[in-house]
């Protein structure tokens, strides 16, 4: 099973975090984050060979970004971004 990144959404903070184990997917991925500077994409793997879209992700989704604001402002990426290596999402961090 090849494993892939989702980013929920970028954060103000180059703090490491676990945000708990409530990844998109159902499989209790844990939700952390992804660090360059000051800035952090919030991530949580998934299957990139089959994940499901529809009520329950969207639903997943929105508890983890309920989850951050309660503690950071965020900036929300699109629904469903996935990408296959962290150091992508570290180049586009910067």
């Amino acid at each position: 099973m090849v494993e892939g990144l989702y980013v929920y959404c970028v954060i103000g903070t180059g703090e490491a975090r676990n945000l708990g184990p409530f990844g998109i997917g159902g499989r209790g991925d844990v939700v952390t984050t992804l660090s360059y500077r000051d800035l952090s994409a919030v991530v949580s793997n998934i299957p990139m060979d089959k994940y499901v879209v529809g009520r329950d992700a969207l639903l997943c989704h929105e508890k983890v970004l309920e989850k951050v604001m309660a503690e950071y402002p965020l900036l929300q990426v699109l629904l469903y971004t996935i990408g296959p290596y962290a150091v992508e999402f570290r180049c586009l961090l910067r």
